[in-house]
């Protein structure tokens, strides 16, 4: 590290980094509510599915806590991992209760990996948005 900016870049990621795994707690907790919700119900709507996630996480790191933070969450896991016929990055996701692909691809990319591409990455390697394109 270098003087100030790294010591206030690093307290910046600490602070982003508490605010993630406070905001995965909830998620895992809402989650939980769903998957026993639909499980104790009479009618038992799941709408089971696999569906192709891009995203902007590059590194090795990045790739591993945004899939092990899928995998934490009740009802989905990280499958795989590949590309798409573009080239970009993608993580492949069963959903026990996939109403909607795009609103779980959405709800990763711009919930929960934007929220942690904001610990993982210095302040001047800013959070690309992910490819917008299905998979």
């Amino acid at each position: 590290m270098n003087g100030p900016q790294s010591a206030a870049d690093l307290l910046r990621r600490s602070g982003w980094a508490v605010v993630y795994f406070a905001w995965l707690v909830g998620q895992i907790l809402l989650s939980a509510w769903r998957v026993s919700r639909a499980m104790l119900s009479p009618r038992r709507t799941f709408q089971p599915g696999i569906v192709a996630v891009p995203v902007a996480s590059t590194s090795r790191a990045e790739l591993v806590l945004l899939a092990s933070s899928i995998t934490l969450t009740p009802g989905t896991i990280t499958v795989e991992t590949g590309y798409n016929e573009a080239g970009a990055r993608v993580l492949f996701v069963h959903a026990l209760l996939l109403d909607a692909p795009d609103a779980l691809r959405s709800e990763i990319r711009d919930q929960m990996e934007r929220r942690m591409l904001r610990f993982m990455r210095p302040a001047a390697r800013p959070v690309a948005p992910p490819a917008r394109g299905r998979a």
